[in-house]
């Protein structure tokens, strides 16, 4: 491998690993906003337009939130496709990190995607809860 296929893996490998780092940071951004909105709901006073608002808002920001993780998900599949096919011909005992049978055994059943998914569905069937529930304040 030259130095230049080596930066080029290097660049690759930083562009991954920051996909992944925005994809918490995001995560961790749209829990505080839900659990903050969550918060006003569980007010004493709060109107059948606030429950109202913030169930329809909250719904918004749930699928929001589910289409940033699938777009971010694509992005870290396909950095990691592109590191898998760079072909170490020079250095034949060099281990290809995101190919392989240890590789798909690792990604079978629930991975960290796939659980991190279950929060924006979750906030989501709240929202539609606090939707609904909106609409006992009127009588």
């Amino acid at each position: 491998m030259t130095n230049d296929e080596k930066a080029m893996y290097t660049g690759m490998a930083m562009s991954r690993n920051t996909e992944v780092t925005l994809r918490w940071s995001r995560s961790q951004m749209f829990m505080i906003i839900n659990s903050a909105m969550l918060s006003v709901v569980f007010t004493r006073d709060a109107s059948f337009l606030l429950l109202l608002f913030l169930g329809l808002f909250g719904i918004g920001i749930a699928l929001v939130w589910l289409m940033i993780n699938e777009k971010s998900q694509q992005w870290v599949e396909y950095w990691q496709t592109r590191l898998a096919q760079i072909k170490h011909e020079e250095e034949p005992a060099t281990v290809n990190v995101f190919i392989g049978p240890e590789w798909d055994t690792i990604n079978k059943g629930w991975t960290f995607h796939r659980l991190l998914t279950i929060l924006p569905r979750g906030f989501a069937i709240v929202w539609i809860g606090v939707f609904l529930f909106s609409f006992t304040r009127l009588f």
